[in-house]
């Protein structure tokens, strides 16, 4: 197999798996890419010296009102005049408002900041998975793959604002504090609060790594419920055929109860971790004000002295649970972005060499040379294959089932590399060439034709969105397809539904015929483009092709042999290798495997009558 080459979509930071703690480097590392865009263009310094003047303005406005409250207290009493108190009144009312606009106003300067962020993120995890080869998107569900770009995009967001206007914030506040404390009162309260603070961090510290593991757990059965419900609304018309509706309940059901087993123990935790949280400084509480009561006795402290310092103690708690309640959702955020962002780790064998050029102009040649391929659980399917398909000429592929037909096409569009040999356009090597360019030279009417739930008119167009509407006519009418779309009330902006399953069988396959037609390419490749369409539809395409690709080369894969009888080449293939090669009449005087299936497939017509369609035999596939 080709050498895995790791692909970095942008230089995201990435966060370890489930079964580690995220590290204190994950969380520098995702802030410093929100805040400070890899896109030069994207960076808003002054933005950010405004966002951070808001924050050190906001924090003296918070320090100060407990101050300001002391005063009025002390202002208060018989005979003092009025203007003092009422100055003070007002004071209290402009520092809780400035507090107030401030914090406001920093979440929405830090929202333009952090939504920049989610989209880079969003569109580069997506870019990725796109780009990751087949294999990754066979082996992979859906849903829980969604679920948690999904989950992850939003952590991020969240991540920025309550890393910087959360914990940032939260710290000055904290040191600004405990030296007024410090200052204005005794070095005893002082090391009281020194201690609750240790004690409550600790606290926070050991019950939030246990609860983020446990948050990871509950993310993965998370992502399971949402494999098992896009799966079952992907695939209602399955479930409903084998009447399986209530064992596709019974399976989300099942997995929502290991989800609600999973944060149930996440709740308990968090309720032990409040309630020790709560004992630490309540305690700490009790103990400071115990200590202070006496001094205002003696009078050593005012009354409003007292007030401002329980009020500046009741001041530090609020940051001290502010960052209790911080820690919790960075570590939570970790979590919930940790498989996102882990994509950006799978491996991608599928990439363009540095400096790869654009595919070269050429008559459309295609040749396989000495190719062998093997599926990691099917085994090898491609042994040694070397033939050439000559440039504006028409190859039929047949054979057996599992004769590795199908994987050909595949190899062509470079969805998989071979194991060994090459694939050649032109004398081009395809791992040599963009990738893009490759495929831009070759349009394919695929076996199974999967279309999206969008109209006929955006589905033919996906493959050249610039086309005009004549062009997508045209494309239609030469698909035989048009006189059905015109016959619909919606016509062609009628909606085919989630994977065109609005349409028949026949209807998509039209469908698939005229979108790749409309690519204009260089080279057709029709694997079994006809397998679902009636006799007469299908000699009406397959003229419409004969004129069409005039000039171009055809490759065609097809299980009916009647359908590439006038191939200027048809390649048999039976067990990965090429056993047979030649003209229809070459092949039938070889009396080998061709000639069987021809056999094969004349008398089943024959013995369904003559109003019976083309018969098929175990050449499907491969």
């Amino acid at each position: 197999m080709p050498p895995v080459t790791k692909v970095s979509m942008g230089n995201w930071p990435r966060v370890q798996d489930g079964s580690s703690q995220p590290k204190l480097r994950d969380l520098f590392g995702l802030v410093r890419e929100i805040v400070w865009s890899k896109v030069p263009e994207e960076r808003r310094p002054g933005l950010l010296i405004l966002i951070g003047l808001l924050l050190v303005a906001d924090k003296v406005f918070v320090i100060g009102l407990p101050f300001v409250y002391g005063a009025l207290i002390d202002s208060l009493g018989v005979g003092i005049e009025l203007a003092l108190p009422l100055g003070l009144v007002l004071a209290y009312g402009l520092f809780r408002i400035a507090d107030t606009v401030l914090d406001n106003v920093m979440d929405m300067l830090m929202d333009r900041v952090s939504l920049r962020a989610i989209r880079r993120v969003t569109t580069d995890v997506y870019s990725h998975i796109l780009r990751l080869p087949l294999s990754y998107h066979l082996d992979n569900r859906k849903g829980g793959l969604a679920q948690s770009v999904e989950r992850g995009t939003r952590a991020l967001e969240d991540l920025a604002n309550v890393t910087l206007l959360g914990f940032l914030p939260i710290i000055i506040e904290l040191v600004i504090a405990y030296i007024l404390l410090f200052a204005r009162y005794d070095v005893l309260s002082a090391m009281i609060l020194a201690a609750t603070m240790v004690l409550y961090l600790l606290a926070v510290v050991l019950f939030d790594r246990v609860r983020s593991r446990l948050v990871g757990r509950v993310n993965e059965a998370e992502d399971r419920v949402s494999d098992l419900i896009v799966e079952g609304l992907s695939y209602a018309e399955t479930v409903k055929t084998f009447a399986a509706e209530t064992r596709q309940a019974r399976a989300v059901d099942a997995a929502m109860e290991d989800y609600r087993g999973r944060a149930m123990k996440v709740s308990v935790y968090f309720m032990l971790r409040q309630v020790t949280i709560a004992l630490i400084l309540s305690g700490s509480l009790v103990i400071l004000l115990a200590l202070t009561v006496p001094k205002v006795s003696t009078e050593a402290l005012t009354v409003g002295g007292f007030v401002a310092l329980a009020a500046l103690i009741l001041r530090l708690f609020q940051p001290l649970r502010g960052l209790g309640i911080v820690n919790r959702r960075i570590l939570d955020s970790l979590r919930h972005t940790e498989r996102m962002m882990s994509l950006f780790e799978v491996p991608n064998t599928i990439t363009d060499q540095p400096g790869a050029p654009d595919l070269a102009p050429g008559p459309g040649t295609l040749r396989f040379e000495q190719v062998s391929f093997d599926y990691p659980s099917k085994g090898q399917v491609l042994s040694g294959l070397d033939f050439t398909a000559e440039g504006g000429r028409t190859t039929a592929l047949v054979g057996p089932t599992g004769a590795g037909k199908s994987t050909i096409q595949k190899l062509l569009l470079r969805l998989y590399d071979p194991t060994e040999g090459a694939v050649r356009i032109d004398g081009q090597d395809l791992r040599a060439v963009r990738l893009d360019s490759a495929r831009d030279a070759l349009g394919v009417v695929p076996q199974d034709c999967v279309l999206f739930h969008d109209t006929i008119d955006a589905n033919i167009r996906y493959a050249r969105p610039d086309a005009t509407d004549a062009a997508v006519r045209e494309a239609a009418r030469m698909a035989a397809f048009s006189d059905f779309v015109e016959s619909l009330p919606l016509k062609y902006d009628t909606v085919v539904g989630d994977r065109g399953l609005k349409l028949s069988g026949g209807e998509r396959q039209r469908l698939a015929i005229a979108r790749a037609y409309l690519k204009n390419p260089r080279i057709f490749i029709l694997d079994e483009a006809t397998s679902s369409l009636d006799s007469a539809t299908e000699a009406e395409i397959v003229r419409n092709f004969t004129t069409a690709g005039e000039g171009r080369t055809q490759l065609i894969i097809a299980h009916r042999l009647s359908t590439v009888m006038h191939a200027d080449q048809i390649l048999v293939l039976d067990g990965g290798s090429l056993v047979e090669q030649g003209t229809h009449e070459d092949l039938l005087s070889l009396g080998g495997l061709y000639a069987d299936l021809w056999e094969r497939q004349t008398e089943a017509k024959t013995e369904a009558g003559p109003d019976a369609g083309p018969a098929e035999t175990s050449n499907r596939g491969g």
